[in-house]
């Protein structure tokens, strides 16, 4: 782990509102590949509600919305193929969601480290599969989702109990369920699945992989998906100016929670100092246990290119600035790492 501290000196005296409106972002895999068989994108303004629904994504939503083409590869027509998307969700648990597509049906299955298996009637909430109907999660049934053209559950007990998470679509089906811990949705609409899981931590790289076959060649694409810095964990903004005009470096912090702050020490430099913790990313031994993966801080000697912004806001548009980090790991701390827009009265220090 790498503590980084951002140390912005404000020659005008625009502490008072200025940390009203922080917020932090890593910039992030959000495009499809230039070269991306099949349009794999993730959607970062965007969600599904529980009825299937695009709606705008909340700024604090642990949600990650993706889709991907099943209609065609590469642009040419593909009625017949298998897509499965595997990623962690936290450690030790990974997620397999599985599209096996024929012709206008598809196949939907969904494991939590291999296994899909449901006990609607045990004491495991985990093991519950239940599906959104009506403004509510319910048991996943024969009696509360009867079969029909665009989902149906797929072999279920002979008392109708769903069996596994398994379900047979049509286009324009899908289901926003919840197993294992996680709320899944899913819809096929326009040639292409949309998927949405939630519990995506910030602070955590997550990578999402998607396999497919193209051209009797198994093919892959990835994104590494970050939602932000951790603000619950080894995160502060704190506000500092000079002890005194004579002593420039007896910069010290002000611990003062209300705003507008209205002591400052002797000096007329102030400024704010952000600290916050590097990101994890997954971490999976290269030999079983499979499940055995954690979520560990990155090693900056692998990685050396990693942005991070900060907003920070301010009631007065001409004081507002943002903060961007060319690379947190970058091992030289000089300042030519940092950049500032709003403002140009402001100069930073970074280490």
């Amino acid at each position: 782990m790498r503590k980084i501290i951002a140390k912005i000196i404000l020659f005008v005296m625009i502490v008072n509102t200025m940390l009203a409106n922080v917020s932090s972002i890593i910039l992030a895999d959000a495009k499809p590949r230039a070269n991306s068989m099949t349009n794999f994108l993730w959607n970062k303004d965007a969600t599904l509600n529980e009825k299937l629904e695009v709606v705008a994504r909340e700024s604090d939503s642990d949600e990650v919305f993706l889709s991907w083409d099943i209609d065609t590869i590469g642009g040419t027509a593909n009625t017949n193929g298998t897509y499965t998307l595997t990623y962690p969700i936290a450690d030790g648990k990974e997620i397999e969601f599985k599209v096996v597509r024929k012709n206008n049906k598809s196949q939907v299955t969904y494991k939590v480290n291999g296994d899909n298996s449901v006990s609607n009637n045990g004491n495991d909430s985990h093991k519950k599969l239940l599906i959104y109907k009506d403004g509510a999660y319910i048991l996943a049934n024969k009696t509360n989702f009867p079969d029909n053209e665009t989902f149906k559950l797929e072999n279920p007990y002979t008392n109708g109990d769903a069996r596994n998470v398994s379900f047979e679509i049509g286009p324009n089906g899908g289901a926003s369920f919840q197993y294992g811990g996680n709320t899944i949705k899913f819809l096929w609409k326009d040639g292409k699945i949309y998927f949405v899981t939630n519990g995506v931590a910030r602070g955590n790289i997550y990578p999402f992989q998607l396999s497919y076959t193209h051209n009797s060649t198994n093919a892959t694409e990835n994104k590494n998906i970050f939602l932000g810095i951790d603000t619950s964990n080894g995160f502060s903004v704190q506000p500092f100016a000079n002890a005194s005009q004579t002593d420039p470096n007896g910069k010290q912090l002000i611990n003062q929670t209300t705003r507008p702050i209205t002591e400052y020490p002797g000096g007329d430099t102030v400024g704010v100092s952000i600290k916050f913790n590097t990101p994890k990313e997954w971490n999976k031994p290269a030999t079983p246990p499979t499940t055995g993966g954690k979520f560990d801080f990155v090693n900056p000697t692998t990685n050396k290119d990693t942005e991070v912004v900060f907003n920070l806001g301010h009631s007065e548009a001409d004081k507002r600035l943002q903060i961007k980090i060319a690379n947190i790991y970058d091992t030289s701390n000089s300042n030519n790492n940092v950049t500032i827009t709003g403002n140009q009265n402001v100069k930073a220090e970074y280490k």
